[in-house]
């Protein structure tokens, strides 16, 4: 009898130090050098838990999206100078405060947060696992009713095409805009965004299965490649041949940005925001110097570092209440953890139709 008893206190003696040194490690993707994602990039169930510092929270994940900007970091193209190694990528996502640091004074333990840091946060900041030490600089707090899915995608995209607009100025209701990778998540954002405001968009996008979405979500015109639609043609028949004031580019190599910019009318001008295609473009200054055409760079760190925190503010807040009313859809799809790799090959593939999520644990219909 006695040898039973002790044999049972040593098996939850056991279990008590097993469960303690489970919650010193976790599940997450861990980057071991920068170079192509199948390569570099793996999956452990070992990682050393975050300890946050004295100014970060530390974050339990509940989804976090994979970006171009994700994979423009880990191929070393994007702060290459953050080459601490290894460390886990992913720099968005929301999750729930499970410890906070002495010096974090806005959050609490038990507050659910989104986050986007831009890689500016250190190796333990990685979104792409269970747990992220986040500075709390980078954090917001989750509107009430707000899903996994929409929260984890809240700052980085809207915030990127609403500050893209700002830069042309008042645009008014009736006027186009027309984008390239239009089947983006910035590009399906941008397509309901300009439609609740009466704005009118010209989408260019490889696949006519990817025109169809984006008609759904609102798009005036829809421009497919794989159609063999003429951009040009499509542009003149919508404005009356007058050209768009306002374009945005997310590709710029491979012919893309010279190809909206044959797009402008006289005075217009083009964002350029992402290098899909590389940062080298062949451009005809002529179209510019003559027709008093321009084109601009939008990096989202240097706007946010210049805009007003209660606009920003604002504008998430905004963002929150369409999410909530329906008025704004971020479709995703979800892969666990575990599955990186193939989430990872999803993500840039060609025909994705949604965001890639890595959600630890979950599908994403309890998103």
């Amino acid at each position: 009898m006695m040898k039973s008893v002790l044999l049972v206190v040593f098996l939850v003696a056991l279990t008590a130090v097993q469960i303690l040194a489970s919650s010193d490690t976790m599940w997450g993707a861990v980057l071991s050098n920068f170079g192509e994602p199948g390569d570099v990039v793996s999956f452990s169930k070992t990682l050393p838990k975050p300890v946050p510092s004295d100014s970060q929270v530390l974050v339990k994940m509940e989804a976090s999206p994979m970006h171009p900007s994700d994979f423009l970091f880990i191929r070393g193209l994007y702060k290459p100078d953050k080459d601490t190694f290894p460390q886990v990528p992913g720099a968005e996502g929301a999750g729930v405060i499970e410890a906070i640091g002495e010096g974090v004074t806005e959050f609490k333990v038990g507050d659910r947060v989104c986050f986007w840091h831009s890689y500016n946060g250190g190796p333990e900041s990685g979104s792409w696992a269970e747990y992220a030490a986040v500075g709390q600089e980078h954090l917001v707090h989750v509107p009430e009713g707000l899903g996994a899915a929409e929260a984890s995608q809240l700052v980085l995209n809207p915030l990127t095409m609403i500050g893209i607009m700002e830069q042309f100025g008042d645009v008014q209701p009736g006027e186009w805009v027309i984008q390239n990778a239009a089947n983006s998540a910035c590009g399906k954002f941008l397509v309901q965004y300009l439609k609740l405001k009466g704005i009118k968009t010209i989408n260019v996008v490889r696949h006519s299965v990817s025109g169809e979405i984006l008609k759904e979500l609102g798009a005036d015109v829809v421009v497919a490649e794989d159609a063999g639609d003429d951009l040009t043609a499509a542009v003149q028949a919508a404005t009356g041949g007058q050209g768009v004031k306002y374009a945005i580019d997310c590709v710029w190599g491979g012919g893309a940005a010279p190809a909206l910019i044959d797009t402008l009318a006289p005075g217009g001008k083009m964002v350029s925001y992402g290098i899909l295609a590389g940062p080298a473009a062949e451009v005809n200054v002529v179209p510019l110097l003559f027709g008093m055409r321009s084109v601009q760079g939008f990096n989202i760190n240097a706007w946010r570092a210049g805009a007003d925190e209660e606009a920003v503010a604002g504008h998430l807040a905004q963002v929150s209440a369409w999410l909530k009313d329906g008025s704004i859809s971020l479709p995703a799809e979800s892969f666990g953890l575990e599955s990186t790799a193939h989430a990872m090959a999803h993500a840039e593939g060609p025909k994705k139709a949604h965001k890639t999520l890595l959600v630890p644990g979950r599908s994403h219909d309890e998103l």
